[in-house]
């Protein structure tokens, strides 16, 4: 069966998708697909997987997995269904990960960690889940921008001279997907830092902080005014996300929102600079 909305691919929107939730039906969904590959007898598989299942922080084992499973298989597929939302996010990636292992792989081809993470995401997008399995990682989805241009500056970064913007760049996108509670503030920090950095890079000025950079004959020769601005505004704002902007929340944070576009804005940036001044992979 082939639903129309993957067929003719289209894009659900971020706003209305589930961030702070895993819906019964999901982790029912996870669950019948290692009970589709694994039998209820099949004790050693199951060992298998409630260890890696119990790797997830905040998930709780108050029982032992018995010679005849059933009892504990029961058990299990209650704590697959009750833990928290986060745990259960963090029990896709430890299975999509260790279930790439070759003795696993030997025995259950059809159960690997490959082929479930795409079954996983299938489930996250049907059901409006906001976030997505990548590289072993859980990664919230954002705007539809946002997501094509971190791609395509993740591709840009790949080149071994932009080793430090790349490394900063990823810190910024795994504090926005920090669970249960995005470290917005940081994802902001390092985001525009990663510009900073590809800048220097580009320029040759390793030292100079980006606004001078920006005002150095080169780029004022080269960039717009107008674009140059756009990109002074931008490192500014890294000083709001520091403690010091307005909308902040109590805990210094910054809004999800604000900082998704400082995220996609940050991006955008280094595309320009690595295109027009650098080198690409």
């Amino acid at each position: 069966m082939e639903l129309f909305s993957r067929k003719h691919k289209l894009e659900r929107p971020s706003v209305g998708l589930i961030h702070e939730d895993i819906p019964i039906g999901v982790r029912r969904a996870l669950w019948n697909i290692l009970c589709r590959e694994v039998s209820i007898g099949d004790t050693s598989a199951w060992m298998v997987l409630q260890k890696l299942i119990f790797k997830a922080p905040q998930i709780q084992r108050d029982f032992q997995f018995e010679v005849s499973p059933p009892h504990a298989w029961g058990k299990l597929k209650e704590v697959v269904e009750k833990c928290q939302w986060d745990s259960f996010l963090d029990s896709c990636v430890v299975l999509s990960y260790y279930l790439d292992d070759s003795t696993w792989k030997a025995s259950y081809p059809s159960l690997t960690g490959k082929i479930l993470t795409k079954e996983i995401n299938t489930i996250f997008s049907d059901n409006s889940i906001g976030y997505e399995l990548r590289e072993n990682k859980i990664e919230k989805i954002g705007p539809p921008f946002v997501d094509k241009v971190v791609a395509q500056v993740r591709q840009i970064l790949e080149h071994p001279d932009y080793g430090g913007p790349n490394e900063q760049f990823e810190k910024a996108i795994s504090f926005l997907n920090q669970l249960p509670n995005p470290d917005t503030a940081n994802c902001v920090k390092d985001a525009i830092g990663a510009v900073e950095g590809l800048a220097r890079i580009v320029s040759g000025n390793n030292k100079l902080i980006l606004s001078k950079i920006l005002d150095s004959e080169q780029f004022r020769s080269e960039i717009p005014a107008t674009l140059r601005e756009m990109i002074q505004k931008l490192y500014a704002y890294r000083g709001d996300a520091e403690g010091v902007g307005h909308g902040q929340t109590s805990k210094g944070q910054i809004p999800i929102e604000e900082a998704e576009l400082a995220l996609g804005a940050s991006a955008s940036c280094m595309i320009y600079l690595a295109k027009k001044f650098g080198k690409e992979p």
